[in-house]
């Protein structure tokens, strides 16, 4: 018997950033709360999105935000696993000295609640405001030293318009995780964290095992989550290395959740 249905937000349940969840998802997190079964949406979003996304049935489910540095349940905080100041103050003081063509370096630092912007760019908090509809603050900082939350998630930016992000992945893969690249965009969270990290945790403190767990995801970041998971599905619209980790593929979570749990 499935205990656990875990599953990523974007591209997988939500299809437009700014949407809202189906209301019908709510009305299927009660019914299966009512089984036992407890839902968890597990996104690299922030913490303060999630909540507000899912502020019908918040006390009921697990949100694991930044890609499981951060896990809630019931306003207990399950993982929390920020980056270690030093090392991201570190790895800015290297991206900065780094004569690599990326051009002026940008920097989001992701707090509990907050965002922090390097800078005057406005790239830099357009990319933010695009990214995601954050209901915490966004705060332009010069200074990053002299944050005194901790941070979470890392962003990097570029300001020329160069991708290749290569040498900072390789350089830095011992002591921070890269969540997603893309045009102008890297992102990272703590060397060893990731949502199939979050997922382990939460199996180990609910006493679930990995065959009474379900999992949906798109992304090759949702990779470890499908792989801890016995009831793993990969989108359609996935890339096959995300397909061959899972058990199953569909075009609809909601749809194959009815069908499995015959609602």
């Amino acid at each position: 018997m499935v205990r656990l249905v875990c599953c990523d937000l974007d591209n997988t349940l939500l299809f437009d950033k700014n949407g809202a969840v189906p209301g019908e998802l709510f009305g299927l997190i009660e019914k299966l709360s009512q089984r036992g079964v407890l839902f968890a949406v597990v996104s690299g979003r922030p913490v303060a999105d999630l909540l507000r996304l899912f502020a019908p049935v918040i006390d009921k489910i697990v949100i694991a935000a930044y890609d499981g540095a951060v896990v809630l349940y019931k306003g207990e905080a399950v993982v929390s696993r920020p980056i270690d100041k030093n090392i991201y103050m570190a790895f800015i003081e290297s991206v900065n000295n780094e004569s690599s063509g990326l051009g002026a370096r940008e920097y989001i630092f992701y707090t509990l609640t907050d965002a922090y912007v390097s800078g005057n760019s406005v790239f830099a908090e357009k990319a933010l405001l695009d990214s995601v509809t954050m209901t915490g603050r966004i705060i332009r900082t010069g200074t990053p030293g002299e944050i005194t939350e901790p941070v979470y998630k890392l962003s990097l930016l570029s300001g020329e318009g160069n991708d290749d992000f290569d040498y900072v992945v390789r350089d830095w893969s011992s002591y921070l995780n890269n969540i997603y690249t893309g045009t102008r965009w890297c992102e990272f969270v703590s060397a060893d964290t990731d949502k199939g990290y979050a997922v382990n945790l939460l199996m180990e403190r609910f006493g679930i095992s990995a065959a009474e767990t379900m999992a949906f995801g798109d992304g090759i970041n949702d990779i470890g989550m499908l792989s801890a998971c016995d009831f793993s599905y990969a989108m359609e619209s996935s890339v096959e290395e995300v397909k061959q980790s899972a058990s199953f593929v569909t075009d609809n979570v909601i749809r194959s959740i009815k069908e499995f749990f015959s609602m």
